[in-house]
C-alpha cells in the first residue's frame, strides 16, 4: 500500500502547490500560465507548433514548454485553452493512462464563425459535455467566463467589495473543490453551476458570460440564463467585436457584452441587477 506521504504527493498536495498542464498559448492560456506560475504552482505548457515558439513565455514565467504529448504526464491538472475546432484535433489517445484523478479544465468557448458549425452543440448539447464525449475524460467548466485581460488584471483579495465571481460546472465534486480553492486564489469568488448538463449556462450569450459580475448577481445571472436565445445573442457579439473600428479593450468588451446581453426582450436584464450598475462597470 502507498504511504500516506507518497499518496499526498501524487495528488499534488505538497504546500497547496499543483503540478499543471495548459494546453494552449493563446491569450488565455498565457494569461492562466501566468498567474499559475505567479502563485507557485509548476506548468508545463504545449500547443500546436514546436516547443520552441514558446521560449519568450517560459522565459518570462518560468513554465516548461514540452511537446503536446508530454503536457499531461505527472500533472495534477491540464487546462483546456484552445478554440472548440480544436479539441477534436487533440492527439489520439492523450488522457490514455492518465490517473482518473487527474482534473481537466475546459475553458473553451464555441463560436461558429470561428470553428465552423458543430452540429451537436447547435442542437442544444453543452459545449463541454461535447469537450467531454471528445476526449473520454470528465471535465470541469471554468475560466471560460472571464475574458483574458480581466484575469490577469482584475482580481482581488477575498471580501472586496469588487470582486468578480467565476462560475465552475461540473460532476466531480472533489475535482470542483480544488478548482474552486484555485479560482480563489487566483482573486475570484467561485460560484459553484451545478452539473456539466448545466454547465451551458456560463456558455456565450449567457447573461453570465464574461460580464463581470459580483457573486450575488452572477447567481442571477445564471438562473436568468434563456437557453434558446442564447446563441442569437452569442453570434451578435461576436458580430460587434469583429467589426468594430479598433479592437476593444476588456474593459469595453465587458460594456458590450453586458449591452447585448441585457436587452429584456430576449433574456432578464443585466441592468436590473445592482451590481451591474454603472459604478461597478468603471470598476469591472
Amino acid at each position: 500500500m502507498a504511504s500516506a506521504a507518497s499518496m499526498e504527493q501524487r495528488q499534488g498536495f505538497r504546500g497547496d502547490k499543483l503540478r499543471c498542464g495548459v494546453i494552449g498559448v493563446g491569450e488565455e492560456g498565457a494569461t492562466l500560465i501566468r498567474k499559475l506560475t505567479k502563485h507557485g504552482h509548476e506548468v508545463r505548457m504545449a500547443h500546436s507548433k514546436d516547443p520552441e515558439d514558446m521560449s519568450g513565455l517560459a522565459e518570462r514565467t518560468g513554465a516548461q514548454p514540452v511537446e503536446i504529448g508530454e503536457v499531461v504526464k505527472d500533472v495534477d491538472i491540464v487546462f483546456l485553452s484552445i478554440p472548440e475546432k480544436a479539441v477534436p484535433e487533440l492527439p489520439k489517445g492523450l488522457f490514455k493512462g492518465c490517473p482518473s484523478d487527474m482534473i481537466v479544465v475546459d475553458c473553451c468557448n464555441y463560436y461558429p464563425s470561428r470553428d465552423g458549425r458543430i452540429q451537436e452543440i447547435d442542437n442544444g448539447l453543452p459545449e463541454s459535455v461535447w469537450v467531454k464525449n471528445q476526449i473520454g475524460r470528465n471535465v470541469i467548466k471554468t475560466f471560460n467566463s472571464i475574458l483574458a485581460g480581466a484575469l490577469e488584471e482584475a482580481g482581488r483579495p477575498k471580501g472586496s467589495e469588487d470582486r468578480i465571481a467565476v462560475p465552475i460546472s461540473g460532476d466531480d465534486s472533489k475535482a470542483k473543490e480544488k478548482i474552486t480553492r484555485l479560482v480563489d486564489e487566483m482573486g475570484f469568488d467561485p460560484y459553484d453551476t451545478g452539473d456539466l448538463a448545466h454547465s451551458w449556462r456560463q456558455q456565450p450569450g449567457s447573461p453570465a458570460y464574461c460580464t463581470n459580475l459580483d457573486l450575488k448577481n452572477l447567481e442571477t445571472a445564471i438562473r436568468s440564463a434563456h437557453k434558446e436565445v442564447m446563441p442569437g445573442l452569442r453570434d451578435e457579439a461576436y458580430r460587434k467585436m469583429s467589426t468594430a473600428d479598433k479592437q476593444m479593450d476588456w474593459k469595453s468588451l465587458v460594456r458590450m457584452l453586458r449591452e447585448t446581453y441585457a436587452n429584456p426582450s430576449k433574456q432578464t436584464g443585466l441592468e436590473a441587477m445592482p451590481g451591474t450598475s454603472s459604478t461597478t462597470t468603471t470598476t469591472a
